[in-house]
């Protein structure tokens, strides 16, 4: 016990502090940019093209509801979840498991650098985890109670699984079939209790979807059967994103399957092992559009039911040595284990949390991503940025061009901006995004800023990812770097307009615009005229 809630402490100070120390990035853009949490009828007929889902965005919607525009707003269910997650895998594991296996499990995923990143990060991966273990929870205390109360939160868990993301569809066929072959000698458990219960979740599920049944139809035509994008990657890229480190991965590929099949021959709960399992052969076989940090989210709800099968591997081995300590012995054990994987991992790798560092290479310290690239000191030095307050980068993209911005922000030593025209995105506070059109407030009250238009920033990315690429080595780098940049086509209309609302530019050439403009706390240009 003093070995799960130490490290649930640690894991919710980690969150706590991480759920609002990196600025909006990546796939946090979706819901944003797209309207999607523009009202709450938006929010529940729309089913977007990159598996959003609806659930978790209603989370978000009522979490902004509450809380009002801010960073932390857009973050706090997946941080909620996140914190919640190890009490719940101890809650879980303990009547399947063992109280001391449970608790190494609970450690390993308060601690679990993929667990970590999730939960304080605005998609709802750590969300899809925590309702996994109440799923599993439930169904193994319905099991052994019988009462029918555990099987009404075996519905309701279920078909909220699968309104949180689409993927979680294995979760719930895993936890049928583990509890099917928990229950398999007493069938009328399995028909009466188990049957409708898994029944009722999946209609449940598809109900919630009907308000945006067609945007689902759309997303499972484009997803289901495409196969890998952003390049190739092995197991054991997506291991290292699951385990937390190389060495993590090993544990998962060697030790896992170890401690499975001695479970399974001392008759160890199904529930644990088709929760472990099941899940990665079912999407295995639909073989979505993905990569490997997609793939290992997509799997992150095996997390703890993995570490329980290690951690009851752990203590099957000390027990064997039938000494009168042995669980303690097996609980030191874990915790050094837990400790390892956590030493070997990015959350003690120091690495640079910097202005859009919430990315999988923000989480590692690879280097070229910590600094400035050759010749970003040399650009920004012609412009003479030195003497300006910060730069306003334009246009925005959602991957790629995330690691531009960052690259800029580490060159100057001094804030850059994502620049975007139209509709702000639902007006998140911190979110380092200003209206280069002028027609939102400026992103300082005193001083100038640089507009640095890219001409051509799909050509800026790629020249960033072949500079940098020889620098990468951890496995969970490889696919990340690959990914092809996603950007919206640059106008020649709204280059005209830009033209037009700021003069003339201080800068041009085939590759940049650059306009200098003042600002102060009355709004852009000294006395409200462009600078």
């Amino acid at each position: 016990m003093a070995l799960a809630v130490s490290a649930g402490l640690a894991g919710a100070a980690i969150r706590i502090w991480g759920g609002w120390a990196s600025v909006l990035w990546g796939d946090e853009f979706h819901v944003l940019l797209d309207r999607r949490l523009s009202d709450l009828t938006t929010v529940l007929t729309t089913y977007d093209d990159r598996g959003t889902g609806i659930g978790f965005p209603l989370a978000q919607y009522l979490s902004l509801a509450a809380l009002g525009p801010t960073l932390l707003g857009l973050r706090l269910p997946a941080v909620l979840a996140g914190i919640l997650g190890p009490a719940l895998a101890f809650w879980a594991g303990r009547p399947l498991v063992g109280a001391s296996a449970a608790a190494i499990a609970a450690a390993a995923l308060a601690l679990s650098p993929l667990h970590v990143f999730y939960s304080t990060f605005g998609r709802g991966y750590s969300l899809v985890c925590m309702l996994g273990l109440v799923l599993g929870g439930a169904c193994a205390r319905g099991i052994e109670s019988r009462r029918d109360g555990w099987w009404l939160l075996v519905a309701g868990v279920g078909g909220a699984l699968i309104y949180v993301h689409l993927t979680s569809v294995a979760l719930l066929a895993a936890g049928f079939v583990g509890s099917s072959l928990a229950a398999r000698n007493d069938l009328r458990l399995v028909l009466v209790r188990i049957l409708p219960a898994f029944g009722t979740a999946a209609a449940l599920g598809a109900a919630l979807h009907v308000p945006a049944w067609d945007g689902l139809a759309a997303f499972w035509e484009a997803k289901a059967g495409g196969g890998m994008s952003g390049g190739g990657f092995s197991p054991l890229d997506v291991a290292t994103l699951i385990g937390g480190s190389e060495a993590g991965a090993w544990i998962w590929l060697l030790a896992l399957p170890a401690a499975a099949v001695a479970f399974a021959r001392c008759g160890g709960s199904p529930i644990v092992l088709a929760l472990a399992f099941v899940p990665v052969v079912i999407l295995g076989v639909v073989n979505p559009i993905s990569n490997a940090p997609a793939f290992a989210r997509y799997l992150i709800g095996i997390l703890p039911w993995g570490w329980m099968l290690v951690g009851w591997g752990v203590v099957a081995l000390v027990n064997r040595t039938r000494r009168p300590n042995a669980e303690q012995a097996a609980l030191a054990l874990g915790g050094v284990a837990v400790a390892a994987m956590v030493w070997a991992s990015p959350i003690a790798s120091a690495a640079r949390v910097a202005p859009y560092g919430a990315t999988y290479l923000g989480m590692y310290s690879t280097g070229v991503f910590d600094h400035p690239l050759p010749g970003d000191r040399r650009f920004y030095g012609s412009l003479g940025a030195e003497s300006a307050v910060g730069v306003i980068q334009f246009p925005p993209v959602r991957l790629g061009g995330a690691l531009v911005y960052r690259a800029g922000r580490l060159a100057l030593g001094r804030p850059t901006w994502m620049g975007y025209v139209g509709h702000p995105p639902a007006g998140i506070h911190g979110a380092p995004l200003v209206a280069v059109d002028g027609q939102g407030p400026p992103p300082c009250d005193r001083g100038e800023v640089l507009l640095i238009l890219y001409r051509n920033l799909t050509w800026e990315i790629r020249s960033f990812q072949n500079a940098s690429s020889a620098a990468v080595t951890n496995a969970i780098d490889r696919p990340f770097i690959r990914l092809p940049p996603v950007e919206a086509p640059l106008e020649a209309s709204t280059v005209g307009a830009l033209r037009a609302r700021w003069g003339e530019p201080a800068h041009e050439t085939r590759r940049h615009i650059v306009w200098r403009i003042s600002c102060d706390s009355s709004g852009w240009g000294v006395g409200g005229e462009p600078g």
